[in-house]
């Protein structure tokens, strides 16, 4: 009897021990079928981070399948091929380093982890494997192991410094080694190196080697991987030769009495984690050749998870594989396989959770979830509990409670048994987003622990209605304004346009449709080929990526129907009843002679004074006399202006402001005794504006560009008496001829206008710019003036009827005598 009593005694001291799962609870294949070289965890805890070869890979651990956005295939192309030896993640940036075999590291930024990486250097042509990071400063300083020379490169990717390299070989020289794993520890501020021949270096901060910490040197054993408590008092270290865990105190850098794994072979890695149950406990996880070991890391105790054979065997968790180790700090366990599979191991409930099926408002079968319809979920608990189901959040236990069809927002499941709820559509929508929405399943046990699961749940309901803002006509064409649906599917808009009221909103043939643009707060569609002075109604409609059609919109805000009338359009030119001519310079004298007799004396002078024009650029710069000439004297001037044209003609004021219609001009003349002078010029101007109605004079959604090139002479007189006189009034007067093109949409009218003007302005000499007078002796310029002119023009065929051009201009440049 008491023997009975004792054995039922060990055996609920045993289970009590049973904290932990005794099976894995899932197996993910990620379809690279090799090995991994290395693991790491998004700060979220996410998002797990694979590299096997030249492949990374990222799993959605909420869904327990790879993430929808995956980093690009390394390619040569963009110097980014290499095997992958090590991976770090730093938190604080969201970034991901990796180490290649070709000496480079990848810098990945996790956000957009789709992005092609960016690669440096490191050691040129040396395989770099084994990384560990320091991210307890500002900025993160890496350490990047090349096994073949026993060299340990120290990086800081935010310098630009190259990397030191430190030497092992040469601090250790009694023994020789590989390493096997390296690992920094924050902090003890120091990197510890594990290798093959029994022994542990460590390095400091500061990049110097420090005493070996000796294992058993003598039987060169295999320290396969290391791992650090979490105040880095202590470092473990997986001897696989005698099948322990070295116990390593950081401070004394003393080796404790290690933990003996019997029942466990050819250990590979470990890890710990805190643990909820027992609470406070921080349990170690060993991989080997006969599954995962654990240990607590409290009393240095191996955890006994065989529910099968005697209390006291400490049998490890059964695994078909060894691999690599990884801890969340959300309570899960995650190995690695050398077939591209990852194992889960945790002591949360886990769920295992079926893709939603849905039904559309008739209870049809349907393959997304639509207005009226529903979508149902089918998950299992390993564990007995309490559910919540919720959208919008994370694995954090956020996002927005939905509720089922029965009211209800949560409820209890049985382990291992199916739990099925169907949610509406209708009650659930605004938790849930048009496209891809991520549903998580929570499950609560009797510790409070909880796991989770996540499903897609695919939102497909028509776009909304869209409102029409304004509506506008053209030549031959109608606008529409409208509000543009910020839905993530919405593909384009449908235009329809009709002569009947009634008959747009029924219409089965759009008459144009406009795609969705990118940004902004609305649209603009047009419809062109219709008659004009003709009304159309108009009505506007949106279309999403799976063809669905939104309801149609053919009222203004207002309640008044959507509609616009067509008629021709036309800027300055056309309003004012100019037909123009015909201007092709196809040989046609009497077209091209107005240039011709304006521009010699313009050619003239550039060609005779070219020199003039290497002043202009260089009046500061420039002046050295290796080009020395004697003085010359004074009889041309060249000038560069630009003005503003205020037009003061009724119809022309329509299309343009009284400011800033801005004019380039140059001319140059001939002087007679540095006073009087006859002048010729060019100049240019272009303006786009709103184009009007021909027949009404209102604004229309049409846009009209017109071009001018005004061409003048001129008959001047400068009041210039004294020598060296700094301000010189001048007047002058002359003839214009101005070509004009005119376009709206295509409709082109172009010709000449000719008139006259008049102007007066004030030439202020700028001598401190050349007092060693090296602009005359190197350019021949005698003068240079800044000068300031009011003109007023009297463009308008001398009276006759068409485009008026008149108005003053005020302007400003600069004035070259020579």
């Amino acid at each position: 009897m008491k023997r009975l009593l004792l054995q039922f005694s060990i055996l609920l001291i045993s289970s009590s021990l049973y904290a932990y799962p005794t099976t894995i609870k899932k197996t993910v294949d990620l379809g690279i079928a090799q090995a991994a070289d290395g693991l790491i965890i998004s700060d979220d805890d996410r998002y797990l981070i694979v590299a096997a070869g030249e492949t990374i890979k990222v799993i959605d651990l909420a869904k327990y399948a790879l993430a929808s956005n995956q980093p690009p295939v390394l390619s040569e192309d963009d110097d980014t091929d290499g095997n992958i030896g090590g991976m770090v993640f730093v938190p604080d940036d969201n970034i991901i380093y990796a180490s290649q075999s070709d000496g480079d590291v990848l810098k990945m930024d996790f956000d957009t982890i789709t992005e092609t990486p960016e690669s440096t250097t490191i050691a040129a042509g040396k395989t770099l494997t084994l990384m560990a990071a320091d991210t307890s400063g500002a900025s993160p300083t890496l350490y990047v192991l090349n096994n073949s020379d026993k060299i340990i490169y120290i990086y800081n990717p935010d310098s630009s410094s190259a990397a030191t390299g430190v030497s092992l070989a040469s601090a250790v020289t009694d023994v020789s080694f590989s390493v096997l794993d390296i690992l920094f520890v924050s902090a003890a501020n120091e990197l510890y190196v594990a290798t093959d021949a029994g022994r542990i270096l460590f390095i400091s901060s500061n990049g110097t080697v420090g005493s070996p910490i000796d294992i058993d040197i003598t039987n060169g054993d295999d320290l396969e991987a290391l791992t650090a408590s979490e105040d880095g008092s202590k470092v473990y270290a997986v001897n696989s030769t005698d099948g322990t865990i070295e116990v390593i105190s950081t401070s004394a850098h003393s080796v404790g009495t290690p933990i003996a794994l019997d029942l466990n072979s050819e250990l590979k890695d470990v890890t710990l984690m805190d643990i909820f149950s027992p609470d406070g406990a921080v349990y170690g996880f060993v991989s080997g050749q006969d599954g995962i070991s654990i240990f607590d890391t409290g009393d240095n105790s191996v955890v006994d998870l065989d529910e099968t054979n005697d209390a006291g065997t400490d049998d490890p968790i059964s695994t078909t594989y060894t691999g690599f180790l990884i801890t969340s700090a959300d309570g899960y366990t995650y190995m690695s396989s050398g077939g591209g599979e990852i194992s889960v191991l945790t002591e949360k409930p886990f769920i295992t959770l079926a893709a939603p099926t849905y039904a559309d408002s008739s209870a049809a079968s349907a393959t997304t979830l639509q207005s009226g319809g529903t979508f149902a979920l089918s998950f299992q608990s390993d564990v007995a509990g309490t559910y919540e189901i919720r959208s919008g959040g994370d694995i954090d236990e956020s996002g927005t409670l939905l509720t089922d069809t029965s009211g209800a927002t949560s409820g209890s499941v049985v382990a291992a048994t199916d739990t099925a709820l169907t949610f509406s559509y209708d009650t659930n929508s605004s938790l849930l987003s048009e496209g891809a929405n991520t549903v998580f399943v929570f499950v609560t046990d009797a510790d409070s622990l909880t796991g989770r699961a996540a499903a897609t749940v695919t939102v497909d309901t028509p776009p909304g209605a869209v409102t029409i803002n304004s509506t506008g006509f053209g030549n031959g064409r109608v606008y529409a304004t409208f509000t543009r649906l910020t839905a993530a599917d919405i593909d384009h808009y449908n235009i329809y346009i009709d002569t009947d009221a009634a008959t747009v909103q029924t219409k089965t043939d759009a008459s144009s449709t406009t795609a969705q643009p990118s940004s902004g707060d609305s649209v603009t569609a047009e419809v062109g080929g219709l008659t004009n002075d003709t009304t159309y109604y108009i009505a506007v409609e949106a279309v999403d990526s799976n063809s669905n059609v939104g309801p149609r919109a053919y009222l203004l805000s207002d309640g008044s129907a959507a509609s616009a009338i067509p008629q021709r359009t036309v800027g300055p030119a056309g309003l004012s009843g100019e037909a123009g001519c015909s201007v092709n310079f196809d040989g046609n004298s009497k077209e091209i002679a107005p240039f011709i007799i304006l521009l010699l004396p313009i050619l003239f002078v550039i060609i005779r004074r070219r020199a003039i024009y290497l002043a202009i650029a260089g009046i500061i710069i420039f002046s050295g006399n290796a080009f020395a000439k004697e003085k010359s004297p004074q009889w041309w001037s060249t000038e560069l202006k630009t003005g503003f044209w205020m037009p003061t003609d009724n119809v022309t004021e329509q299309f343009f402001d009284k400011c800033c219609n801005v004019v380039f001009s140059i001319g140059g003349g001939f002087l007679y005794n540095g006073k009087y002078g006859v002048e010729a010029g060019a100049g240019f101007m272009t303006k786009d504006g709103t184009a009007l109605g021909s027949s009404t004079s209102a604004a229309s959604a049409d846009k009209f560009n017109l071009t001018l090139v005004p061409m003048e002479t001129n008959l001047v007189w400068r009041i210039d008496y004294a020598e060296e006189q700094i301000v010189v009034p001048y007047v002058k007067s002359g003839f214009d001829y101005v070509f004009f093109r005119e376009n709206v949409k295509g409709d082109t009218t172009k010709g000449f206008k000719t008139g006259f003007h008049s102007a007066g302005g004030l030439q202020f000499l700028m001598k401190w710019l050349d007092s060693d007078e090296s602009m005359e002796l190197d350019y021949g310029i005698n003068d240079f003036y800044i000068v300031m002119e009011a003109r007023y023009n009297w463009i308008n065929d001398f009276g006759g009827n068409g485009l008026d051009l008149s108005g003053p201009i005020y302007s400003a440049g600069f004035l070259f005598e020579f």
